[in-house]
């Protein structure tokens, strides 16, 4: 079977954006930006689009002077 992405991939997934934090055999468990849990159901996945998107760098803070 065919593993477009994993746990930690930044995804987007019919419409949803975030961190996969689990693959199960009927859902996979996506974290969103403000925390929220989305679950998935696998069938849906199947057959569309996945977004694996770019691992978003930690922001530099800049010293004051």
């Amino acid at each position: 079977m065919a593993r477009p992405f994993r746990i930690h991939d930044h995804v987007n997934l019919l419409g949803e954006d975030g961190i996969v934090n689990d693959v199960a055999i009927l859902f996979t468990e996506v974290i969103k930006g403000d925390g929220s849990r989305v679950l998935i159901p696998n069938n849906s996945i199947i057959g569309n689009k996945i977004y694996i998107l770019p691992k978003q760098q930690p922001q530099r803070q800049q010293q004051q002077k």
